[in-house]
C-alpha cells in the first residue's frame, strides 16, 4: 500500500464534511479517522459506544467512505476502530507550554478537533523544548474554567 493510483501515500484531510483524514504507517497499513460524536457531559462522554448508536453508525459510515475513495481501497479490512474525546479549549486555541508548577513538563492540547495532524509537529515540538534545542511558542496556558 505504498502507493494509490500510482502515487506515494502520505497523509491527507478531506475538505468536505463529515472531515476524512488518513495517515500511512508501516507494513501495508493507513490509519483513518473522521467524525464526531456530541457528548455534552463527562458522564454522555463516558457511555459512548463505538459498537453502538451514532458512534457506530459513524464509523461504518467512515469505513464506507474509506472504501469508496478509490479502487484499491473497496475491499479493504478494518483491524480495529476506537473513539476517544477532542479536547476544545475555550478559547479555541491550541497550546504548547509548560506546566506552570513543573517546568520539566510540557503541556499540550486543545487542537480543536485537528489533533491527530497537529499531535506529531507539536509533540517533536515539546520534545525539542525539553531538549532545550527549540523554544516553545508564546501561545499562553491553557484554559481554565
Amino acid at each position: 500500500m505504498a502507493a494509490l493510483c500510482g502515487q506515494p501515500l502520505r497523509p491527507f484531510y478531506t475538505i468536505d464534511l463529515p472531515y476524512l483524514w488518513g495517515r500511512p504507517l508501516p507494513g501495508k497499513r493507513i490509519l483513518f479517522g473522521g467524525g464526531l460524536v456530541a457528548a455534552d457531559s463527562e458522564a454522555e462522554l463516558a457511555a459512548v459506544d463505538v459498537q453502538q448508536g451514532e458512534a457506530a453508525r459513524g464509523l461504518a459510515s467512515l469505513q464506507a467512505r474509506v472504501r469508496g475513495l478509490v479502487p484499491a481501497l473497496a475491499s479493504v479490512e478494518f483491524a480495529h476502530s476506537w473513539g476517544g474525546p477532542i479536547l476544545f479549549s475555550l478559547s479555541a486555541r491550541p497550546f504548547l507550554c509548560r506546566h506552570p508548577q513543573s517546568p520539566q513538563v510540557v503541556v499540550l492540547g486543545g487542537y480543536t478537533g485537528q489533533g491527530v495532524a497537529q499531535s506529531v509537529y507539536l509533540a517533536r515540538w515539546a520534545l525539542e523544548a525539553l531538549l532545550g534545542r527549540r523554544p516553545l511558542p508564546d501561545w499562553g496556558q491553557p484554559d481554565t474554567a
